[in-house]
């Protein structure tokens, strides 16, 4: 069976989702049945065992196992989109391990707004206890020592937030130590939000696929709240997503969980940071920005502006 040759390695909440339904149109391209495996993230495997005394990190832990999620006919590229894989400290060295010609996608959001729309995620799928952000950002030491962790975390390392976002130059660098550079893409999400259509011709070219194939353009994982809260947290569970997994198979579980999720979830605006925070935090994360930045540059791994384009040059 042919290996996965292109992994879109995260962050969450950074496009990722709409850039895989995308791919998944084109032809030549295969995508994962299941968007997040997650398979070489296995130091947060590792972390669910040692908080849940057992593995509620991913359903899948054998290769053979991986490959099968891969409908593959004749097409060039295979891939899938474990967001997991960029904040990870064991994925990247496993996936080169795995296969050292695959081609890595890396997206990156305003860390901010990353922060903020990833615990409202969380927050949404029952992952997450602490209703108000502010909160959920002030438990940051108490979590870091493993306390407070939501019952429901798949890792308690997902829901350190402020720490995560502060480590963006660190997960590139796992990648670049490993990987040609010639082999690695990144997207800055505030960029490619505009322009859909003309990443995707550079990342066709970047896979060596038909370029001017056109997939529908898709505005994916807009914010969401939930209906019938109690009711979702009982249906979380992860013996029973376990099992009905199971039972109806990968392809039919996502498909079933997608009419699922349509009943549960309401889009809805995303209540706004408190200016006191925002503020706060714009102050902390200032630096790391501007390194980030001058890190990149000199990488050549992109020639966006970061320190303006997300708003920290002034």
């Amino acid at each position: 069976m042919t290996k996965p040759n292109l992994f879109i390695v995260g962050q969450p909440k950074s496009g990722t989702s709409a850039l895989y339904t995308m791919l998944q149109d084109h032809p030549e391209i295969c995508m994962c049945e299941e968007k997040e495996p997650s398979i070489f993230a296995r130091d947060f495997m590792e972390q669910s065992i040692a908080f849940h005394g057992r593995n509620i990190f991913c359903h899948c832990t054998a290769i053979e196992e991986y490959l099968k999620l891969f409908p593959v006919k004749d097409e060039k590229i295979v891939g899938e989109g474990s967001t997991h894989y960029l904040y990870s400290q064991a994925a990247a060295q496993a996936i080169h391990e795995f296969n050292p010609a695959a081609r890595i996608i890396m997206m990156l959001r305003e860390p901010i707004t990353f922060m903020h729309s990833l615990h409202a995620e969380n927050l949404a799928e029952a992952r997450e206890d602490v209703v108000d952000f502010a909160r959920a950002v002030a438990l940051e030491e108490s979590r870091l020592r493993g306390e407070n962790i939501p019952p429901l975390a798949r890792c308690p390392a997902y829901h350190i937030y402020k720490a995560r976002a502060l480590d963006y130059r660190r997960q590139i660098e796992r990648f670049v130590a490993v990987f040609p550079k010639e082999q690695i893409r990144l997207i800055i999400f505030e960029d490619f939000r505009g322009k859909n259509e003309e990443y995707l011709r550079e990342i066709f070219r970047f896979l060596g696929v038909d370029e001017n194939y056109t997939p529908q353009v898709r505005e994916i994982n807009k914010n969401k709240t939930v209906r019938f809260r109690g009711l979702y947290h009982l249906i979380q569970s992860p013996d029973l997503k376990k099992g009905m997994r199971t039972l109806l198979g990968t392809k039919l579980y996502f498909s079933i969980k997608k009419g699922v999720d349509k009943v549960f979830f309401r889009t809805e605006k995303r209540a706004p940071i408190p200016p006191d925070l925002q503020a706060a935090l714009k102050t902390e994360f200032t630096p790391m920005v501007r390194d980030l930045n001058t890190y990149l540059h000199e990488q050549g791994l992109t020639d966006i502006d970061l320190v303006k384009i997300w708003g920290y040059d002034v």
